[in-house]
């Protein structure tokens, strides 16, 4: 059972990883299909007859949890039957936190656009699969509505200055655990 009890108007991180901490991302197709997931299964509509829209509108409660259901097995179903495997795709059932700040909001949305620069990957503004494109005007994506996070900041610069220091402070962060983790031996 699930120890978060989600709550309507409250923000989630919500999160998991790959089983084995394998990785879920293939190539760009990968990210395509899991991106059209999130806008295909976030629907609140159904398309296939009036009784199911009906049905789907009376119907508000475990929203969360159906939505991660059905993008989990989803996903997985594709990656399974693209790559010719089968079995769990992720590593169990997701994790989700509330973030109860303005200020970790914040924070959170940076790690986030971050994420492929604090990871040695792609430098943030530069990695199309996350929103950073978006936060910095640089593209124009509707997946997330980036107005609730930059609603606070004074200009998208306050917001990129946040995004820098989260990153430098989560890569000085990753290399203090490494280095206590290679001590420990």
């Amino acid at each position: 059972m699930r120890r978060e009890k989600f709550q309507t108007n409250e923000y989630y991180h919500i999160y998991n990883r790959g089983v084995d901490k394998r990785d879920i991302f293939l190539d760009q197709y990968d990210y395509i299909r899991f991106l059209t997931s999130m806008r295909e299964f976030n629907r609140s509509e159904s398309i296939d007859s009036l009784y199911r829209l009906s049905q789907v509108k009376r119907q508000s409660k475990k929203g969360i949890e159906k939505f991660m259901h059905k993008i989990g097995l989803g996903y997985t179903n594709y990656f399974n039957q693209k790559y010719n495997r089968s079995g769990s795709l992720f590593q169990g059932t997701y994790k989700a936190i509330r973030i109860k700040t303005s200020g970790n909001l914040w924070r959170l949305s940076c790690y986030i656009n971050g994420n492929a620069e604090i990871h040695g990957i792609s430098k943030a503004e530069k990695w199309p699969w996350s929103s950073c494109q978006n936060y910095f005007n640089l593209r124009n994506g509707t997946l997330c509505n980036k107005n609730k996070i930059l609603r606070d900041f004074s200009n998208i610069n306050e917001y990129k200055n946040l995004l820098y220091d989260i990153i430098k402070t989560s890569k000085e962060d990753k290399s203090e655990i490494k280095k206590i983790n290679l001590e420990e031996l």
